[in-house]
């Protein structure tokens, strides 16, 4: 996810689509995509907090598709041009950059905060403020200056923490065990503050193992860079489990979370995985061997401070398994080696 830059503001037509996202069009779209959606999104204003981010940018792109007018906000401001329906707003998330737009939004999609949980583990105040602090902000301009819009907040999964031990299991509890996951959780709470007290429209959503070209960060993008090098070795047993999601699969379902098609409350948060859990090990090794054949990985043992053991989500709604079961694993992980070598070239 996006992590906000402090900055100047900066309002452009213009939006950065890396090689990543040009190379993902046209990716894990849905039968009729074009008509049903396009038909919802034509010309309605949206922003996306975050549009810069590896979610951000997908998102933005299915938005721009789908014909929404678009303001994607945070971060910096070079980029290329796609199109007069997409804008971008440069600066750190804050009240006083959102009041800047001059276009009050219909749907808010948040994606601004925290990327990583080693990243929160090195740095839990520069964390806490771009999760926590960033959400205040938005939570209180949308109080302030657009309560009647629908803000969709993505959280993440690990506020479960190790509550998800079992891959066939409900997850009950949050009981994150890194400073991302509570950070996420105060996200949460801060949301649903604000429904109860305020009356706002929010919905959460909690994201699993989110991957795809365009992620440069994480399991995948290490595990293909320690490739490189000639090297195979990973902390972990490879043992744990996490329930995978293709990016433009994601993106799909934040579409029909944001015109309500997908229910997801602060009382009841949408789980946004497959519900099948694959094991580290299982997913290093196919992706490694389609990088370089041959090439095994090999687990020191060692645990990673803050990843939980097992994070599949619960059965859930059978649109929302389909939805996010548009591209198999295998095949994602086919186009994440492909881009990943398209980007090496560039």
């Amino acid at each position: 996810m996006f992590e906000g830059d402090q900055g100047c503001l900066v309002v452009r037509k213009v939006f950065a689509l890396p090689a990543a996202t040009v190379f993902a069009i046209g990716d894990g779209g849905r039968a009729g995509f074009g008509g049903a959606l396009t038909e919802t999104y034509l010309r309605r204003p949206v922003f996306v907090l975050g549009g810069r981010g590896f979610i951000g940018r997908e998102l933005v792109r299915q938005l721009s598709l789908a014909g929404a007018r678009v303001t994607s906000i945070g971060g910096g401001s070079a980029g290329e041009e796609i199109g007069s329906s997409v804008r971008h707003v440069a600066g750190r998330i804050a009240g006083e950059l959102l009041a800047a737009v001059p276009e009050l939004p219909e749907i808010i999609f948040h994606l601004a905060g925290g990327a990583s949980v080693g990243q929160s583990t090195a740095d839990p105040l520069g964390d806490f403020g771009r999760t926590v602090t960033s959400t205040v902000e938005v939570l209180e301009h949308v109080r302030i200056r657009n309560p009647s819009a629908h803000l969709v907040y993505i959280s993440s999964a690990a506020v479960y923490g190790d509550m998800a031990s079992d891959p066939q299991g409900m997850p009950r509890n949050r009981v994150p065990v890194s400073h991302y996951g509570v950070h996420k959780k105060i996200a949460e709470d801060l949301c649903s503050f604000y429904v109860e007290k305020h009356g706002l429209r929010i919905s959460v959503v909690r994201p699993f193992s989110v991957y795809g070209p365009g992620l440069r960060k994480q399991l995948l993008w290490d595990a293909l860079s320690k490739a490189d090098r000639g090297n195979a070795e990973f902390f972990g047993t490879g043992a744990e489990v996490r329930d995978w999601v293709y990016v433009s699969d994601f993106a799909n379902l934040l579409l029909d979370v944001g015109i309500g098609r997908v229910a997801a409350s602060v009382a009841a948060p949408l789980d946004a995985g497959t519900g099948v859990g694959t094991s580290v090990e299982q997913v290093l090794t196919r992706l490694l061997d389609l990088y370089v054949p041959g090439l095994v990985p090999r687990f020191l043992g060692a645990a990673n401070t803050g990843n939980p053991d097992v994070l599949v989500a619960a059965n859930g709604l059978p649109e929302v398994r389909e939805i996010l079961s548009g591209v198999s694993l295998d095949e994602g992980l086919k186009r994440y080696v492909d881009w990943y070598r398209q980007s090496k070239v560039k």
